[in-house]
């Protein structure tokens, strides 16, 4: 469907052209998928865990040095500069997603789990695997401009290239399958069922569509987790560490002594040199050739994935519109929806930078700096005193020192 094993000859200006319009298509499509989550604002109290995160990262935010003008809500007279809101903007899952801090990480999975069975949770499940897709194509984009002159040097490069070109072709018919499916609602019960259905049935098919929903997100959330390792963790280093370094040497090594081989008197002249140019071509050929066939599998299996992918977002839509048709005869779930608030808010999570949490685990001595400052108050100070009550355990006993004194008690 998005080309073959076979080379194509596809002028290199054709391949660049087709990867600059992809990442653009891609990136317009990222923008509009969060022009819609942004739209939706989620009721924290509507799950208790989601709640306690959406608390402790605002009591977090409230912490961080931020010169962004305070924001005043009616009838709240506390302390915190940024009063905690009674909604969750989707700016707020991407400051937490952009972060590395623990509760962050904590917020965006419960975050997750809540949407995942709403109405709107495969507008997030698309944007996961736009992003995806985004990444490699961009790899891709680089690789054109770095590891390609204006034309190709050997034909290695045009089988790369053409590989490039069908992985676009790839990229663009799966964002156009999600934005074709944007508008389109999923699949319904009839009319004629529900209105049939008596209370107790309705609750017992709620039930048993609600174990279909949360068994289907558990499968999705695992193949998303499998598209993220092939297409974000693995990916970067099959494309700077094993391709590009072949593509390199195939061109430039492998390519120019197999044609001496074949048209000069090198074998002649050089006998044993030429033995060991043939061993060499012969491995060189076959490393590269193993590694193009790692490259269509690259994306074959990324075809696979998103297909499946695709079906089973599908297919927990459904449920989750069945159990939505159901809820007049049954059981009302919890409504995530909820008003948005102050847009101060978002502005407000726009402007965060987060700071690089590498950083932070190493104190400025770490780097044999300060050595002779009294940067832990809970030690001796090189003065000898100004100690706060401290507990210093060692193996002979808990012994505690008075502040502002050297008495050991």
């Amino acid at each position: 469907m998005f080309g073959s094993d076979q080379t194509y000859n596809i002028g290199i200006e054709i391949v660049r052209s087709e990867a600059e319009a992809a990442t653009t298509q891609l990136n317009q499509f990222l923008n509009i998928l969060e022009t819609y989550l942004k739209k939706v604002s989620v009721n924290p109290k509507s799950n208790s865990a989601l709640e306690q995160c959406h608390n402790y990262m605002w009591e977090q935010i409230n912490d961080l040095p931020i010169n962004f003008p305070q924001i005043y809500v009616d009838q709240y007279y506390g302390p915190l500069k940024y009063p905690i809101p009674p909604y969750i903007c989707f700016e707020q899952y991407m400051f937490a997603e952009r972060g590395n801090a623990r509760g962050y990480k904590k917020f965006a999975k419960e975050y997750n789990d809540v949407i995942s069975t709403s109405t709107f949770g495969h507008l997030y499940d698309y944007r996961e695997i736009i992003k995806y897709l985004m990444n490699e194509a961009e790899l891709i984009k680089n690789s054109l401009s770095t590891d390609f002159g204006e034309k190709y040097e050997d034909e290695s490069q045009q089988q790369v290239a053409s590989y490039y070109f069908y992985w676009y072709k790839m990229a663009m018919h799966y964002q156009k399958l999600f934005a074709e499916n944007l508008p389109s609602s999923p699949t319904g019960l009839p009319e004629a069922e529900v209105d049939k259905t008596t209370q107790k049935q309705a609750i017992q098919f709620q039930a048993l569509f609600s174990i279909k929903v949360d068994s289907l997100t558990t499968l999705i959330d695992s193949q998303l987790e499998s598209l993220y390792s092939d297409l974000v963790t693995n990916c970067d280093v099959f494309y700077k560490n094993f391709l590009t370094p072949s593509l390199k040497f195939k061109a430039k090594v492998i390519s120019e002594l197999s044609t001496n081989l074949r048209t000069s008197r090198m074998i002649s002249e050089f006998p044993i040199l030429s033995e060991e140019a043939v061993s060499g071509v012969l491995i060189g050929e076959g490393n590269f050739k193993s590694l193009m066939t790692d490259l269509l599998e690259r994306r074959n299996n990324t075809t696979s994935k998103i297909d499946n992918l695709y079906q089973n977002i599908l297919r927990r839509r459904k449920y989750v519109n069945y159990i939505s048709q159901l809820e007049n005869k049954g059981i009302k779930k919890t409504n995530v929806y909820t008003e948005k608030g102050d847009s101060l808010y978002e502005l407000l999570l726009e402007s965060i930078e987060h700071e690089d949490n590498s950083k932070n685990v190493k104190s400025s001595h770490s780097l044999l700096d300060d050595l002779g400052q009294d940067s832990h108050p809970q030690y001796l100070m090189k003065s000898g005193r100004n100690l706060e009550w401290r507990y210093i355990f060692r193996r002979t006993g808990i012994h505690r020192w008075h502040k502002d004194s050297n008495t050991q008690t």
